[in-house]
């Protein structure tokens, strides 16, 4: 990651538009400059966090709670890296299920929180259903019990 990647302005930014503390934004944007992913390469090849991907992530929690929002960005970059793990993986020949357990097991290692698979199938499952960040945070997404 370049050193300036993740300047106070961007994060300033990505506060207001995504509503949430300086803190959450920049710890988000860190951990996603971090797995490659929210930036983009521009014409004269320098790298830089994508102001569309933060407007679209801004829309996609709509309606969500603040206290809710570093929650579900943190899930669905987490989801974003998983997916890049998985088709890296598979171009080197590895299953789905291999490169999960390597994804899990590095997450748990570098930041000391275990994520059980399930739930992390679970989330891409609720995110794909609803279409929207906003449903890693709450209910939406969710299959509805027969009642």
């Amino acid at each position: 990651m370049p050193k300036r990647l993740v300047t106070k302005e961007i994060v300033r930014d990505a506060a207001r538009k995504l509503q949430m503390s300086i803190r959450d934004a920049r710890s988000l944007l860190t951990q996603a400059a971090r797995s490659g992913e929210l930036i983009r390469e521009t014409v004269d090849r320098r790298v830089e966090i994508d102001p569309t991907a933060i407007d679209w992530l801004a829309d996609s929690m709509a309606g969500l709670a603040r206290l809710k929002r570093p929650t579900a960005a943190r899930r669905y970059i987490l989801l974003l890296a998983w997916g890049s793990a998985i088709e890296s993986g598979r171009a080197l020949g590895f299953r789905e299920g291999q490169v999960t357990a390597k994804f899990l097991s590095e997450l748990s290692a570098r930041e000391g929180k275990a994520v059980c698979r399930s739930t992390l199938f679970n989330w891409r499952r609720r995110f794909f259903r609803a279409g929207q960040v906003a449903a890693l945070a709450d209910r939406r997404g969710q299959v509805k019990a027969a009642g």
